[in-house]
């Protein structure tokens, strides 16, 4: 009698179990095949309109900053450097004064040539006085008005010597590099200081493959971030045309404003450079938790409210693309879609969906 019992038992719980696995089966069936649902009286869900929009592809890359030109800067004379007013990391206007040799000999020159200039003036206007009396000749005049002439030019000379020898910078910018030291010997043409413009000369070198970098146009925006994680928007100024020939990358220049060094941008600090791509074709953006399954034909299924009968059917997209936060699926048309994103699980099925 006892085993009579075990074995009624264990029959009625394997019943238990196949029935429950084929309401499971039933239901998956469902979900992947589409069939329109409505909502209960009970039933609480939310829906959220959605607009169509362009497709965009993203490339994000890390990129170093970099000065597009530098410039060094040194004397056209030699002497001693007398005055040095800047040091490196040091920001600086146009025409500031930022180094200056001793002007002693320089301005000994420009005195002796100045002198020299006079001199001759006042020979000419001597030769001139004679000849008229007949005591001196044609050519001794246009000697002399050479040799003013040749003073002219000498006296130029050390006064374009004399100011040079000021060193004032040619734009608003930084000192990268401080090459000498106040009384220090300087030779022409030797650099006293390396200094970087900071209007339109702030880039950001990345390196793409040679498919993305034909998705990248001149005069692009872009979105930069640095280092403290501040957003700047630059433009791509430089596409290279010839690959790196040790690692095949095509090198690609984003220039930012001058405003992104005031943010603590500095030359050799990495930044994350991100390109937007538009593509033609239109799909939703549907959040992630929408999602209710994945068909046979990998097409994402939602449920869709119907702005007509305020019915709630299940519809099946083409996915385009999936990031962490949402779910890309085409759209036929410009027309918004109302989605239901939450509560989904508790609408019950009526009829089979036609689309």
């Amino acid at each position: 009698m006892k085993a009579y019992f075990v074995e009624t038992f264990k029959f009625y719980r394997t019943s238990i179990h196949l029935k429950m696995s084929c309401v499971f089966v039933m239901f998956y069936f469902l979900v992947l095949t589409g069939f329109s649902f409505t909502a209960t009286a009970n039933s609480n869900y939310q829906v959220i309109l959605i607009e169509a929009e362009a497709l965009t592809e993203k490339i994000n890359r890390t990129g170093v900053l970099a000065f597009k030109r530098t410039l060094s800067l040194s004397f056209k004379s030699q002497g001693f450097l007398q005055k040095l007013k800047v040091d490196e990391g040091d920001l600086f206007l146009n025409n500031q004064l930022l180094a200056a040799l001793d002007l002693t000999e320089l301005k000994a020159e420009k005195n002796s040539a100045y002198a020299q200039l006079r001199q001759t003036k006042n020979d000419v206007q001597r030769i001139t006085t004679l000849l008229s009396k007949n005591l001196s000749s044609e050519q001794e005049l246009e000697r002399m008005k050479t040799e003013v002439h040749t003073s002219r030019a000498a006296y130029k000379i050390a006064y374009y010597n004399l100011e040079k020898a000021e060193m004032r910078s040619p734009f608003t910018g930084v000192v990268l590099k401080r090459y000498a030291e106040i009384g220090g010997l300087q030779s022409p043409g030797r650099a006293v200081l390396l200094v970087a413009p900071l209007d339109k000369n702030i880039v950001v070198k990345v390196a793409l493959t040679g498919k993305e970098v034909t998705q990248i146009t001149l005069g692009q925006q872009v979105n930069v971030v640095l280092q403290r994680d501040d957003y700047i928007s630059g433009i791509v100024s430089k596409i290279s045309v010839v690959a790196d020939p040790q690692n095949h990358l095509f090198t690609v220049e984003v220039l930012l404003p001058a405003i992104a060094f005031k943010n603590g941008a500095i030359a050799g600090q990495l930044a994350e450079v991100v390109f937007t791509m538009a593509k033609e074709e239109l799909v939703y953006r549907i959040p992630i938790e929408a999602l209710v399954a994945i068909n046979l034909e990998n097409e994402a299924l939602l449920m869709v409210e119907s702005s007509v009968s305020n019915t709630v059917h299940q519809q099946a997209f083409i996915i385009m693309k999936i990031d962490n936060k949402s779910l890309y699926v085409s759209a036929d048309q410009n027309i918004p879609l109302n989605v239901v994103t939450r509560g989904w699980q508790q609408l019950t099925q009526v009829q089979r969906s036609t689309q």
